[in-house]
């Protein structure tokens, strides 16, 4: 919850230039208890580039497009006067503040550039000072001790009535947070929680206009509780998992708490509306990971929108038109990254399309064999052996249902998602790498008449209605498979949509085989039949570890250069973007190896 740390820092900066002219403080920094020294003075300098940078994000949520820029001005000056040694770090930050800028100067800029390029620069800078010595703590009981001083200062301003030196004291509180909260996460989810909790209020609660301060007092409060039970928490239930969900709680319990919070504000009841924001707000450090894993720019946007909502809602003369838009615009963000199926009805159409082909095509060879031979009502057992292997294949759906709600018990849809999707990868690549084996013709046709060969020299039809079956089985089997991996990530509506339209397109293709003699030019079919399964193999594979780290069983490590490809299941994570790579290699390898062999056959002969 990176952004929200830098997010909370909006109190200081929204409320420092209008408290600062009653109090005069407003240019003092609040002490932390912290004295930077040596390494830790640069590390020091650079916290404060963070806390600007967070600074231009505010203003620029508000429209203050002036300040924005003079912000990043004197960001741009600090930065070239800490001359940071080179490095793809530094290069990283100084190329996102250009773009920054530059969407900056615009005579008209455009909110969401502004937002997007503002976004990429906290996280350069987040990235830049977490690499510097004495950036980061590993001691979390030093660090806590850090902490509980920093909340207790802000504290002690709020009880004296001083919301400036307390926005401060909070702004100091979530530079020293950045640091440490991975290391307080893993050690005690439920301290973790509590504190981004308690920050996302009491900087609402100091931006509001008035000051908030009993909000704020509370809030800061908690954050004391919190840190003085760290320890206690840990294997706490209904705490936050490695990616954040919570076990019993959903995206649909944040969009109730924002449709409420829509509903009551339409009415004129701001307290009400305000009490449901505050609800969400308690409810979000539960669910950010599953937020963050499915949409990074939603969560980013819920991450900064909701602080500044709380704020507006407080306020005595808030304004309601914007706090209407910013619910609006997360209750939009939220549905879409609840609502979205990752597969469609074409990727279910190509699984039965591509296996229900290849079965046609091994019943239509036995029935030309068979004709060939001049057995008069051999064919009935090729139709037979068909029949009971669509029917144990439907039985062996059943199973696979049944097994898997059963395995299921008490573990996450996307666990199920994630686990029979990989399996189903596995099946895809053997079937994959014997398709493409297949796609010579000569070796196609001596592959089944080798086969019908020997069932028609033992004189026994049953050979016959086995082979049949077997053929049926297998290609029903692997369809039970894939469709079991896509089936949690897809609408039942595409889902029946893919295999009605590929049921009916069966349906020609097996009268125009079987009635009218048709052939198929197998070795362009084959081949791409074979693309057909790789490029599911590559989707389901992004989209089955995608769906583990929602679940928390795997880490999430976005990286905003990586590529973001919905229709190839592709995600900014290395835990995606890692196993995709290889599984390419892996296939160009087979891919090519076969068609060399292939190739050298030919001329060979």
């Amino acid at each position: 919850m990176t952004l929200l740390a830098v997010t909370v820092l909006l109190a200081a900066v929204a409320i420092k230039p209008v408290a600062a002219q009653a109090t005069g403080s407003g240019d003092q920094a609040p002490d932390s208890g912290t004295p930077a020294t040596g390494s830790g003075a640069k590390a020091a300098a650079s916290d404060a580039l963070l806390v600007a940078a967070g600074g231009a994000q505010v203003d620029a949520s508000l429209g203050d497009w002036v300040s924005a820029r003079q912000r990043l001005d004197r960001l741009a000056t600090e930065w070239r006067a800490l001359s940071p040694a080179g490095s793809a770090l530094t290069d990283a930050v100084e190329k996102t503040l250009g773009n920054a800028r530059q969407a900056l100067s615009e005579a008209s800029p455009d909110p969401s550039k502004v937002t997007a390029t503002l976004s990429a620069l906290a996280r350069a800078m987040d990235a830049f000072v977490s690499s510097l010595p004495g950036s980061s703590m590993t001691d979390t009981t030093a660090a806590r001790q850090l902490l509980l001083a920093s909340a207790r200062s802000g504290v002690r301003f709020v009880e004296n009535g001083d919301a400036t030196a307390a926005a401060g004291q909070l702004a100091s509180f979530a530079a020293q947070w950045l640091k440490v909260e991975n290391a307080i996460r893993a050690g005690d989810s439920r301290t973790y929680a509590s504190v981004e909790v308690g920050m996302s209020r009491a900087g609402a609660a100091l931006r509001a206009t008035p000051p908030s301060l009993r909000t704020a007092q509370d809030a800061l409060g908690s954050m004391v509780r919190a840190l003085k039970n760290y320890g206690f928490g840990a294997a706490a239930p209904g705490t936050p998992t490695a990616s954040g969900s919570v076990p019993g709680h959903g995206l649909a319990d944040l969009l109730d708490l924002l449709r409420s919070a829509t509903a009551a504000l339409q009415r004129g009841d701001q307290t009400a509306a305000s009490a449901s924001m505050e609800r969400f707000i308690e409810t979000w450090p539960m669910m950010e990971g599953e937020v963050m894993a499915r949409s990074a720019p939603t969560y980013a946007r819920i991450e900064s929108d909701m602080t500044e909502t709380q704020a507006l809602l407080l306020s005595a003369n808030g304004d309601r038109v914007r706090a209407q838009a910013l619910l609006a615009g997360m209750t939009d963000g939220l549905v879409q990254v609840s609502g979205k199926s990752r597969y469609t009805v074409w990727d279910s159409a190509i699984i039965l399309l591509r296996e229900g082909t290849e079965a046609l095509l091994v019943l239509a060879a036995l029935l030309a064999l068979l004709k060939k031979s001049d057995r008069r009502g051999s064919e009935r057992w090729v139709w037979a052996g068909a029949g009971t292997g669509l029917v144990l294949s439907a039985g062996f759906a059943v199973l696979i249902g049944l097994v898997l709600t059963s395995a299921s018990g008490g573990v996450a849809r996307e666990q199920v998602e994630g686990f029979v999707g990989l399996a189903s990868v596995m099946l895809m690549l053997t079937v994959g790498a014997w398709l493409h084996r297949r796609s010579n013709l000569q070796s196609w046709n001596a592959y089944l008449k080798n086969k019908v060969r020997s069932a028609l020299v033992t004189g026994s039809m049953w050979s016959v209605f086995a082979l049949a079956c077997l053929a049926v089985l297998r290609e029903g089997a692997e369809t039970v498979v894939f469709y079991a991996g896509i089936a949690p990530a897809i609408s039942p509506l595409e889902l029946l949509g893919g295999i009605g339209a590929a049921a009916v397109i069966l349906v020609v293709i097996g009268f125009l085989i079987i009635r009218y003699s048709v052939k198929l030019p197998l070795h362009y079919f084959f081949l791409f039949a074979t693309l057909l399964i790789y490029y599911l193999a590559l989707k389901i594979t992004g989209e089955s570890v995608h769906a583990l780290q929602v679940a928390g069983t795997l880490p999430l490590s976005f990286r905003g250069e990586l590529p973001v490809v919905g229709p190839l299941g592709m995600h900014a994570t290395w835990e995606t973007f890692v196993p995709q790579a290889l599984l390419f290699l892996l296939v160009v390898t087979e891919f090519v190896s076969t068609e060399v062999r292939r190739l050298t056959g030919r001329r060979s002969a």
